[in-house]
């Protein structure tokens, strides 16, 4: 009998499930599915490796990562260890690049690099110079240990993850329920400040006010604020007085011009009589008008404050002990905060387009600021801010939405509502499209959240409930999204295994899959970086006895069908340093011009990419045809040009005949010494050489020797991928009943593969065979198609495959084919189906 599994994006399914073979999910699932991710299209394919990027600053202590990202093309991942932050991009550290000589007598404000003495140092404090040794005691420099960007900040390694963020811009906001809220600004790449926030509003008050009456009688006190001319947010009052004065008498005020004001507001309290009655005291300031110059005259007496409006509230919300928020987002144009440890259950909104000022009116405006608490059955701790189209807020006991009934969320228009009383942990949130990731309060169950029209509120799905054995008796302690290319959600576990998640709601994909290497995994961060979304994370390895912190990058997965640009190994490194050819003569020698190529006489060469003129003669060899993917030896070198020869015999290459070069091509020196590999000092390290697997060394003095040379080099620690299919579920042939199996054969339908083994479990495998027309000692080209494999299994009630991939190699397999045996079982004995 023959039975094709054509899906695998069900995952790894936990052993409770094992019985339910009529499940939907169970036709994709799959028993193990460890370093290999389910794909949302339904194949299966290993995991890249992680490339080492750097050690982190502290080894010694935990490190945080978290993601930065100004647009699409400018993004950075920020690696927050014991008070210090440090900056990566693109797969690299970010290094001091715009440092100039410090002078004295200059401006200089955060985020400032200056060399002194041969020395890399950042700004912390705006000020004009003095005496460097002066300015750098009072902390208002900043070393840049080895030009490697960094910044202090106050957070201590036990508060690292309690830190919680949001970013508008160039801006990223911090939130921790002990620190006050500080704003991360970007200024360049290493231009980088960490600030205290002061609230209020950011336009200033008047100045220079000059009050002056005639005669006696009554007090009258006057406030002016400044309006911005562009955001409309009113400043802080500047006040002034007058002492026994004639109120019935004209009053003049004066003050200076704000460049940033377009009118300012008149405020008024007084003692005077009124009318018909005694003396009226006025015990606030009351809005009287409005002035778009510099000066305000009135007869007090005989004008009436406008509209009842008075001055308004100054507030700021996160002064004093245990006031500051222990997270916060944007929503509406507001800045919203909440989760302090006073008031676990209250938020504050900023005024609409004012984020830092919190100040109210009487009586309310639309734009003032908002306080409000979230009333439950008990007091749960406000966690995260998800902004959709309406505020989800995530406590520790519930999901409330925020909204406004008519529009807007106001004042006096402010609708709360609880959604359900799931509970959230700290791990920040991902958002899928319009969709909630979230980890439950107890840290062992993911859920999604998203909107439901007809329930006109915002439900979800446990999304381990399949998966359960994968977060049982664990908790989830970081999480991250990456969109691009395979929708992928990478979970942190608390042992150091890293999950991930393949997840699109609207195909109902949701497949899990267990990550593992030489190591632990400890933190996880995802930006944007070209066609790719990068995904970064620390690892915790033991080299030479003593445990290391590394950052690492996973690598791309798009090699476009050229094994040697695969990169399968972790904590690896790349050998690849292609020259541009110029120029290529169809000659006796061949002569390759390439432009300060560096390359001595003798050194081994390999060349790729020429492009030949478009041929007349059909079946003539070209230039190309010559010199791309092969192994040459340089002579006769000058600065910018090399002749060719044979690798063995040295002989000249002759290319007197062949149709001769148009553009392009790529120069790329062989080396059999790859240095480097210090952070992997004592490991057993293997990798591709030219898209060849290299055998296992070990690294020695930071370096290993190949037995041959290679221009392509990936080295780093070996990846285990393994995955076993679930019971061979015999629904369709015998009915439903679970008997016995013998698995005969397995037809793999691959894509761009190369390499893996296959077996009845993992202790009986079967090399897959793929070599088919390649001549000797080239590399094996990747397969897209079919290959079969017959394999020796025993009869059982299971009828499993198992498929492991230890070559640092790809393997995507696209749907697996079993050749089997049936039959029921009847008194002890076999009966064929």
């Amino acid at each position: 009998m023959r039975l094709t599994q054509r899906s695998f994006s069900g995952g790894e399914l936990g052993p409770s499930l094992y019985a339910l073979d009529d499940l939907v999910k169970y036709e994709a699932g799959l028993a193990l599915c460890r370093n290999f991710v389910p794909l949302v299209h339904g194949a299966v394919a290993n995991r890249p490796g992680f490339a080492f990027l750097a050690e982190v600053k502290e080894s010694a202590t935990a490190t945080r990562l978290l993601p930065f990202a100004f647009s699409t093309t400018q993004t950075y991942v920020l690696e927050f260890g014991d008070e210090y932050m440090r900056v990566y991009k693109d797969g690299g550290r970010v290094v001091v690049s715009s440092a100039t000589a410090w002078l004295t007598a200059t401006p200089y404000v955060p985020g400032d690099q200056v060399t002194e003495a041969a020395l890399n140092y950042i700004c912390l404090e705006a000020h004009t110079s003095g005496v460097f040794a002066t300015d750098l005691a009072a902390v208002k420099w900043y070393l840049q240990p080895s030009a490697i960007v960094e910044i202090p900040t106050p957070y201590l390694e036990a508060e690292l993850a309690r830190l919680k963020f949001v970013q508008s811009a160039d801006v990223m906001t911090l939130f921790h329920p002990s620190h006050e809220p500080r704003e991360l600004t970007r200024t360049d790449h290493d231009g980088w400040a960490l600030t205290p926030i002061t609230f209020g509003p950011k336009i200033a008050a008047p100045t220079g006010l000059i009050l002056s009456g005639t005669g006696a009688g009554n007090d009258v006190d006057y406030a002016i604020t400044s309006v911005h001319k562009d955001t409309f947010e009113e400043s802080l009052p500047a006040t002034a007085s007058l002492v026994n004065v004639n109120l019935d008498a004209k009053v003049t005020l004066q003050w200076t011009a704000n460049p940033d004001a377009g009118k300012y507001h008149i405020y008024r309290r007084a003692l005077f009589p009124t009318t018909g009655q005694t003396k009226r005291k006025e015990t606030i300031y009351s809005f009287v008008g409005t002035s778009d110059g510099t000066t305000w005259e009135e007869v007090p007496e005989r004008t009436a404050s406008a509209s009842g409006e008075n001055l308004p509230t100054t507030k700021d919300p996160f002064t004093g002990a245990g006031n500051a928020p222990g997270c916060g987002t944007y929503f509406e144009q507001r800045l919203v905060t909440g989760g302090s440890i006073n008031r676990p259950h209250g938020l504050d909104m900023s005024q609409s387009g004012s984020f830092h000022n919190f100040n109210i009116s009487t009586p309310l405006k639309a734009d003032d600021a908002i306080a409000s608490v979230l009333n439950s059955r008990q007091v749960n701790e406000i966690r995260h801010f998800v902004p959709l189209e309406r505020l989800l807020v995530l406590t520790s006991g519930g999901e409330w939405v925020i909204r406004g009934l008519d529009g807007a969320v106001t004042p006096i228009d402010f609708d709360a509502r609880q959604q359900g009383y799931g509970g959230s942990s700290h791990v920040r949130p991902v958002v899928v499209k319009d969709t909630v990731i979230l980890v439950q309060e107890r840290g062992n169950l993911v859920r999604d959240l998203f909107f439901q029209l007809d329930a006109d509120g915002y439900r979800g799905n446990d999304l381990t409930i399949l998966a359960q054995h994968l977060v049982e008796g664990r908790t989830i302690v970081d999480m991250d999204y990456a969109q691009v290319p395979d929708s992928v959600i990478w979970c942190v576990r608390d042992d150091g295994v890293l999950l991930s998640l393949t997840y699109n709601r609207e195909h109902q994909v949701w497949g899990w899959a267990q990550h593992d290497t030489d190591g632990r995994f400890e933190a996880v961060a995802v930006v944007s970086e070209g066609a790719e979304d990068g995904v970064y994370v620390v690892v915790r390895r033991k080299i030479g006895g003593v445990w290391k912190r590394y950052v690492e990058r996973l690598h791309t997965r798009r090699f476009l069908g050229d094994v040697r640009d695969a990169f399968f190994v972790d904590s690896g490194l790349s050998l690849d340093v292609p020259l541009a050819i110029t120029g290529v003569t169809s000659a006796s020698p061949v002569v390759v011009t390439s432009i300060a190529h560096g390359i001595a006489n003798g050194e081994p060469v390999d060349i790729d990419d020429v492009v030949a003129l478009p041929i007349v003669t059909v079946g003539q060899e070209t230039i190309a045809d010559l010199v791309n993917r092969r192994r040459f030896k340089a002579a006769n070198v000058t600065a910018d040009t090399l002749e060719l020869v044979d690798e063995y015999s040295g002989a000249p290459i002759d290319g007197t005949l062949a149709w001769p070069y148009d553009e392009g091509g790529t120069l790329r020196l062989a080396k059999a010494v790859i240095t480097g590999l210090g952070h992997l000092e004592g490991k057993a390290v293997t990798g591709l050489a030219n898209g060849s697997e290299i055998g296992e060394s070990v690294v020695t003095g930071g370096q290993i020797t190949l037995t041959k040379a290679a221009s392509r080099v990936h080295i780093g620690l070996r990846i285990t991928a393994d995955l076993e299919t679930l019971d061979l579920s015999l629904v369709a042939f015998l009915r439903g009943t679970r008997d016995l199996k013998r698995v005969a054969a397995v037809r793999l339908h691959v894509e761009d593969s190369r390499g893996g083994a296959i077996g009845p479990d993992d202790e009986e495998l079967y090399d897959v065979k793929w070599r088919d027309a390649e001549g000797y000692n080239e590399e094996t080209e990747l397969l897209t198609g079919f290959v079969r494999t017959a394999i020796t299994s025993v009869w059982n009630d299971r009828g499993r495959v198992f498929l492991r991939q230890r070559s640092p190699l790809p393997l995507t397999v696209l749907a697996m084919g079993f050749e089997f045996e049936a039959a029921a079982e009847t008194g002890g004995s076999r009966r064929a189906a």
